[in-house]
């Protein structure tokens, strides 16, 4: 079996520590050829990563620049047009059909599908659909309308082999959207590895006094804005701890920036309004090496969660 994965969006997150760890998997089986399709930014930390890995090949969606594609494209690219949108999607898809005729490919799996318009390749496609955060917190895909990213899901499920969810919950929602696709969509359990990962690297933050921790980017769902009221609350009530911040981005909450996104945003002003009684609790590590983090799993008080909305949540799965 040769596996190619498209990863055109590939970002930093709980989606790439699951695509990480899934691929991993994959290389345990003996009979599993990976293909990771990667935009040039990404595909240097992904390579290190596996780096000496047989399982895994590599490849780009970047044409050569001389490419006419390439040469159509970086020109459409100024504009900022809906056409040049739809144009970098067709030249995407033309690499992935001519990537999955170089390296054999047998089978297609999209970690994720959200804003990718599903490629005819000639070969069975199969995603994961992580959650649909769009229906509870709009401001998730602030650019996009709702409607078309449930659409998106329809042709996805529609035009897919199988469709994997990382939770029951997650299923019954896409199943509210296609009730007839109940054989097509089935449900993995998001997990972590319960490997004990020894650290002597030291952790971002005093250890003097307990520490509460929360391991999320700040995304408008993760509820940054009630936590930090929280805390605010517990410090007026005399009590000494720390909250430990984790994931990409997660020092813009602190920072003097405005954020881009309004609820990240709120959390962002309320500090900054109360910097002078927040600021020796309150830790943004940003991310943390794979082992630090299992530290602060092990040490923390607490592991804390106020999303609004989740379809599962990794941390809870670590």
């Amino acid at each position: 079996m040769r596996i190619l994965v498209p990863d055109a969006q590939s970002f930093h997150g709980g989606v790439e520590t699951v695509t990480t760890k899934i691929i991993q998997a994959w290389t345990n089986h003996p009979k599993v050829k990976i293909t990771w399709v990667l935009p040039p930014h990404r595909s240097g930390k992904f390579r290190t990563k596996f780096k000496g890995n047989s399982t895994v090949e590599f490849e780009s969606f970047q044409w050569s620049r001389t490419h006419p594609r390439s040469l159509l494209l970086s020109i459409l690219k100024r504009t900022h047009s809906a056409f040049a949108h739809a144009w970098e999607f067709k030249c995407n898809e033309a690499k992935l059909r001519k990537i999955a005729r170089k390296r054999s490919c047998s089978h297609c799996f999209y970690f994720w599908p959200i804003k990718e318009p599903v490629p005819n390749l000639n070969i069975p496609i199969f995603c994961l659909i992580c959650d649909l955060a769009w229906q509870h917190v709009p401001e998730s895909y602030p650019n996009d309308d709702p409607n078309d990213l449930d659409d998106m899901i329809r042709e996805w499920v529609s035009r897919s082999r199988k469709v994997f969810t990382i939770s029951n919950h997650t299923r019954s929602e896409v199943l509210g959207m296609l009730p007839k696709m109940s054989k097509k969509i089935q449900t993995v359990l998001l997990a972590a590895s319960n490997q004990q990962v020894a650290t002597t690297q030291a952790l971002p933050l005093d250890e003097s006094l307990p520490f509460f921790l929360y391991p999320s980017a700040p995304n408008p769902q993760k509820n940054h804005l009630v936590l930090f009221q929280a805390v605010s609350e517990l410090l007026d009530r005399g009590l000494k701890f720390r909250l430990v911040l984790t994931g990409a981005n997660t020092k813009q909450l602190l920072g003097d920036t405005p954020m881009a996104r309004q609820l990240p945003e709120q959390a962002r002003r309320l500090y900054q309004e109360r910097k002078d009684q927040l600021a020796d609790t309150i830790v943004a590590a940003d991310q943390v090496p794979e082992n630090a983090l299992a530290d602060l799993f092990r040490k923390c008080i607490a592991v804390l969660m106020p999303s609004q909305y989740e379809g599962f949540g990794l941390a809870v799965a670590e």
